[in-house]
């Protein structure tokens, strides 16, 4: 015997009736594959758009950009005070230059 798990409610008296209702006996149309009427544009252009099957791509996407606010912060904070550095005078030369 199969291992078939019932999907449809619950099996009260009669299991042959209830089998009969279960998705495993609905009525299915049978699409042409090859001939006339067998042109499915919908089917052959979604499979395009799906194809991330591991996931990879949104891993590194999402990791580059979890890196670049972890890092650009930090560089752009070291640029500011590399800056400020340049502009800091000693007192004592400005003093002498001057006079």
């Amino acid at each position: 015997m199969s291992g078939y798990q019932h999907k449809k409610g619950v099996i009260r008296d009669n299991a042959l009736e209830a089998l009969l209702h279960d998705p495993l006996f609905r009525r299915r149309i049978e699409v042409n594959q090859k001939g006339k009427g067998s042109y499915r544009r919908k089917e052959k252009h979604a499979k395009k758009g799906h194809q991330e099957a591991s996931g990879k791509v949104s891993f590194t996407t999402g990791f580059l950009l979890f890196a670049a606010d972890l890092i650009l912060p930090a560089f752009i904070f070291e640029s500011r005070r590399r800056v400020q550095a340049k502009r800091r005078v000693d007192p004592i030369r400005f003093w002498y230059s001057a006079a």
